[in-house]
């Protein structure tokens, strides 16, 4: 008899065992036979031997009803559940669900499907039945697992001697399964399959070894009998490890063997590694955006500290007696400083918005307000070229809308200031219609030098601009209008143009923006217009040159102002003095301003004394500062560098005349 036809006697005869115990399970009281139910190596033989005992007694309490629909194995009740619905007739049912991605695809996604299911089943059954025996030892928890397989209906185990269960990650189980329930389901409807199909049987089998080693564990098959391999093969190990092992397995075997062993990692697996560096990445993306935040922060401060010096001194020089030519020079250290802050604006904002720093907050918002705002801004450099500017906001648009007055205002002026800059004769437009239910429409529209279709789109884009040639007539970044675009996104509207050369362009936005009632107007103090003279104020920066600029500034409305260097000498001049109001740098070496406030706040709180203002002193931009401001206890924000106009009308806040 050849070696084939024995192997082939010895599994029919395991079938037919397999298939007593069913029937006498069909039968009524349930007497395990006693006997191997899994061939293992010898050394290893009487760790089986023992767990073949414990199983025979777990099983041994067995109920079952079937006019009721129970079967019940040591108080855990069980379900019987067809066997190929559980085979090819799921792997049937997933192909045909997801039959436009193709047969390979949509029976990876059914074993896949199957394998997942499986090793939780496994892992639970597991837990479930070392809690009843009271198994502790991890060896002893293993082997009980090929033994419930059985017993089960899964399949007969044969453990192979190159195998190495240690609790390790040189863990490594290979096993022949001489029946598996799947590979005969598909063998008993007659289909034999180009494919392994056990698994379900690697998804248990790996789940119960898991539970028990608590080790991660996967396991796939490598020879199936439904594809007409001699057994259903198996290998298991840590996800990471079984691929090393599938080729030190495979290497001394044929060619052909080696070519037909096709695997794949389970997707279980795969899944929780992809999890686990989705979960990495996003702690990565976090940090660098926590990075990127700090870098904009510090950034902010160290490019705006200087500009408060070079704006401030210009600001000042201007109040001199100055020669017309020393008027222009100013004006011209003026005129560059802001073009600077305009650039460094463009580039944090950008910055902002891809960190996802930038916010819009909707408020009842004046249209025509900004519209008219955004004229005035720009109406001495139309008056310089000549140029006509009209504003028309139609009479349908509601006095109030619900939107972002502030993003609102950078989009329009942005667009608005594009338009003067590339018209140089005509008139520039800015209108505003409601053109449709709860839509607001605004459009820029000048007589400009136009704009080639075919390149519109790509405006929008960062760093994008019409004229790039070294002999281009006007500056820019090429950002302003890609943060314009950010800008209506966040806002939930969209922006476009259309332009034609030499002849003018039209740059339009649409905003979602329903109506909404006037603000209700702020409680506090109300500002007079005027600063009250005499008021006494303490500075405290730790920047010489932006001290004295706002040490001159302040004076220039009649203050008297003393002046601290860091937190601590501001603090100590405060308890001092008499102070009126404070201006606070938030950025100081040693002492930093959040915590002088704290400190004034705390004090305050001790003595009773009245609640001296506090104004923070900032460079940085990030949308945390003004909260983080709050928290420490300063009453409102003074950003740098330091706009002359704003200035005063926070002093005529804080500080009013009579």
């Amino acid at each position: 008899m050849t070696e084939h036809a024995e192997s082939a006697r010895d599994l029919e005869a395991r079938v037919r065992e397999l298939e007593a115990e069913v029937e006498r399970l069909r039968r009524g009281p349930f007497a395990p036979k006693h006997g191997a139910t899994v061939e293992a190596p010898e050394g290893v033989r009487p760790v089986f031997d023992a767990a073949q005992r414990t199983v025979d007694a777990y099983f041994r309490d067995f109920q079952a009803d079937p006019s009721r629909g129970t079967i019940v194995i040591a108080g855990e009740r069980y379900l019987l559940v067809r066997a190929a619905a559980l085979s090819h007739g799921f792997v049937d049912a997933i192909c045909d669900l997801y039959s436009e991605r193709g047969t390979a695809e949509a029976r990876r996604i059914a074993k896949t499907l199957l394998f997942d299911m499986a090793h939780v089943i496994g892992a639970s059954d597991a837990r479930n039945f070392h809690r009843k025996m009271g198994v502790t030892d991890p060896v002893a928890k293993l082997s009980a697992g090929p033994v419930h397989f059985a017993y089960t209906g899964w399949a007969f185990v044969d453990i192979l001697p190159e195998s190495r269960a240690t609790p390790d990650e040189d863990y490594c189980l290979v096993y022949h399964h001489p029946f598996s329930f799947e590979s005969h389901s598909w063998l008993d409807a007659g289909r034999r399959t180009g494919f392994t199909v056990c698994a379900m049987s690697a998804g248990y089998s790996s789940g119960w070894c898991e539970e028990s080693f608590g080790l991660p564990l996967t396991a796939t098959e490598i020879a199936c009998r439904a594809r007409g391999d001699a057994n259903c093969t198996f290998v298991m190990a840590p996800p990471h490890r079984l691929r090393g092992h599938l080729e030190r397995i495979l290497a001394g075997r044929s060619e052909e063997e080696r070519r037909q062993a096709v695997y794949d990692i389970p997707a279980l697996f795969e899944r929780k590694h992809a999890e686990e560096v989705l979960r990495v990445a996003l702690a990565n993306a976090q940090e660098a955006g926590e990075a990127k935040g700090r870098f904009l922060a510090n950034m902010s401060h160290e490019i705006r500290t200087p500009l408060t010096g070079i704006l401030g001194m210009a600001t000042l020089l201007r109040g001199l007696d100055l020669t017309a030519e020393q008027r222009d020079y100013v004006q011209a250290i003026d005129e560059s400083g802001k073009a600077l802050l305009s650039v460094l604006d463009d580039v944090l904002d950008v910055a902002k918005i891809d960190a996802g720093m930038m916010t819009v907050a909707l408020r009842p918002c004046d249209v025509r307000g900004v519209l008219r705002d955004v004229a005035t801004v720009l109406w001495g450099k139309v008056a310089e070229k000549g140029l006509a500017l009209r504003v028309d906001v139609h009479e349908d648009v509601p006095a109030w809308v619900e939107s972002d007055p502030l993003r609102l205002r950078q989009v329009v002026l942005n667009l608005a200031a594009n338009a003067v800059k590339f018209t140089d004769a005509g008139r520039v437009d800015l209108r505003a219609r409601w053109s449709a239910p709860g839509t607001l429409r605004v459009e820029v529209e000048d007589t400009g030098i136009g704009i080639e279709p075919s390149h519109i789109p790509r405006l929008f884009e960062d760093f994008t601009q019409e004229d790039t040639s070294p002999s281009r007539r006007h500056g820019g970044t090429g950002l302003g209008l890609s943060i314009a675009r950010r800008f209506v996104t966040l806002l939930g509207g969209e922006i476009g143009a259309k332009s034609a050369p030499r002849v003018g362009s039209t740059f339009w936005l649409t905003l979602p923006a329903r109506a909404a009632a006037a603000p209700v107007p702020a409680r506090g103090v109300a500002p007079t217009g005027k600063v009250r003279p005499g008021a006494r104020a303490l500075l405290v920066e730790d920047d010489a040159v932006s001290r004295f600029v706002v040490q001159k500034l302040l004076q220039g409305h009649g203050l008297l102002v003393d002046t601290a260097v860091d937190g601590a000498t501001g603090f100590e001049a405060w308890a001092a003095g008499a102070y009126d109001i404070v201006f606070m740098d938030c950025q100081m070496p040693g002492l930093d301003g959040y915590e002088a406030t704290r400190r004034i706040r705390e004090r305050e709180r001790q003595s009773g004394a009245a609640r001296t203002p506090v104004l923070a002193m900032t460079a940085s931009v990030l949308p945390s500062d003004s909260a983080r401001c709050r928290e420490a206890g300063m009453d409102d924000l003074v950003p740098k560098p330091i706009d002359p106009g704003q200035l005063r009308d926070i002093l005529a806040r804080w500080v009013p005349a009579a």
